[in-house]
């Protein structure tokens, strides 16, 4: 359900865009967007996967660089 609103409004956005603009802006739009999305998941998955990793360690997250032992 998630998905199918998010695919809907893109749709509609650049659909938009390419009527009211033209195709060009409303490519270079789409991109810009999916380039911040991958980037957002990206981080997201490193902070994950530094969580996932320190708390194995039996360290806190705050602490993970450090050479303390919680």
């Amino acid at each position: 359900m998630v998905n199918d609103t998010a695919k809907f409004i893109s749709s509609t956005l650049v659909g938009v865009l390419w009527t009211a603009v033209s195709p060009v802006i409303a490519f270079t739009v789409a991109a810009l967007l999916m380039s911040t999305g991958t980037s957002a998941l990206i981080r997201f998955l490193e902070s994950e996967q530094r969580i996932a990793t320190s708390s194995r360690l039996g360290q806190c997250p705050e602490t993970a660089g450090d050479d303390v032992v919680v």
